[in-house]
C-alpha cells in the first residue's frame, strides 16, 4: 500500500467530508502510480490565499480508472475514495 497526501482546495474538501464527493480526478503523475488498496491524505488548502490550513482527511483507493478509458482525459485518472481510520495507519497497527 502507498500512501498518496494531495492538496486539495477546500470547497472540494469540504464536499468528500460531507460525502457527496466520492471520486478525486488527479493527474496521474505519481511514482508509483495510484492502485486500489492505497492511502490517499487530503490536504486542505484555502481557495484564496492557497495556504495549507493544517486539516487532513485520510480515504482508501477503492477503485482507479485509467486514460484508457473513454471519458477519462490523457494522463489523468478517476480515483474512487471510502473514508479510512486514521488509526488503521498508526505504526503498530
Amino acid at each position: 500500500m502507498t500512501i498518496h497526501q494531495l492538496k486539495t482546495i477546500d470547497v472540494y474538501y469540504a464536499a468528500v467530508g460531507d460525502g457527496g464527493k466520492q471520486v478525486e480526478i488527479r493527474k496521474n503523475d505519481r511514482t508509483p502510480g495510484f492502485s486500489d488498496g492505497d492511502l490517499l491524505v487530503l490536504c486542505e488548502v484555502e481557495a484564496e490565499s492557497r495556504r495549507i490550513t493544517g486539516r487532513r482527511s485520510y480515504y482508501h483507493i477503492t477503485n482507479v480508472i485509467g486514460d484508457k478509458t473513454k471519458g477519462i482525459v490523457r494522463g489523468y485518472v478517476a480515483l474512487s475514495i471510502e473514508p479510512a481510520s486514521v488509526s488503521e495507519h498508526k505504526p503498530g497497527h
